[in-house]
């Protein structure tokens, strides 16, 4: 694998994204570390490892589903770093079917690493595992296809912002804890609003294609003020 090559795989995964995962689960390990006293770097990388390794693979997976439907070739509007895709599809960088199967082995891959960890620390981390795997491939797949029905959004909250905060304490401690979830709340609006912050570029483009999402549901005028509250009630969460 050449250096071109490599650097089209990781611009695939959109790696501007992987801070979604990083710092949940930096969140998760410092309480550990801060009401228990503990801190396992081994069981910490690994579950970096493995947080950053489903975010690519639903990122790709997000993008392969997106082309299906075609809400990306819809997508005229300027292409960002955080909106209308990673656009490999369309620029012919990578094909259908390698996309696809390069979303599936990111999960995989995942999905691997999350079995070690299930296996060592605890079944709580399969539950959290595999309600995080379907609802991240079933977040644009069909027959579900989450987004459409305005859930994508709280799923994203959810997994990124919860899940992820109490799956990282439960891996250092083998321990649920209330304060874990709490502390997350902030974290998880935060999350939530840049996913949707970042539907208002490509509202047109998914309205075209049925990707009813919430922005597309409210309408860009009614939708506006959902992001100052979502950030409003971040910073509450915080106080």
């Amino acid at each position: 694998m050449n250096e071109k090559t490599l650097i089209t795989w990781v611009q695939a995964t959109r790696p501007q994204f992987f801070t979604v995962i990083i710092l949940p689960i930096l969140l998760g390990t410092a309480i550990a570390w801060r009401l228990q006293g503990i801190f396992l770097p081994l069981y910490f990388v690994l579950s970096l490892i493995a947080g950053v390794f489903i975010t690519a693979g639903v990122n790709v997976l997000n993008d392969y589903f997106d082309h299906l439907n075609q809400t990306d070739e819809f997508n005229h509007s300027p292409l960002t770093p955080f909106a209308g895709g990673s656009r490999m599809i369309q620029n012919g960088v990578l094909t259908v079917t390698e996309t696809y199967r390069f979303g599936v082995i990111l999960l995989l891959i995942a999905i691997s690493i999350g079995s070690f960890l299930v296996s060592v620390r605890g079944l709580p981390l399969l539950w959290i595992g595999i309600f995080g795997v379907l609802s991240g491939y079933f977040y644009s797949a069909p027959p579900l296809s989450l987004i459409d029905k305005g859930l994508g959004e709280l799923l994203i909250g959810l997994n990124y912002g919860i899940l992820v905060v109490l799956g990282a304490y439960y891996v250092q401690t083998q321990t649920l804890s209330p304060i874990a979830v709490i502390a997350s709340l902030p974290l998880a609006g935060l999350v939530t609003a840049i996913l949707y912050i970042n539907e208002f570029p490509d509202h047109n483009a998914d309205k075209q294609a049925g990707k009813n999402n919430l922005v597309v549901r409210l309408g860009l005028t009614s939708a506006r003020p959902i992001y100052a509250i979502l950030i409003g009630l971040s910073f509450i969460a915080v106080a």
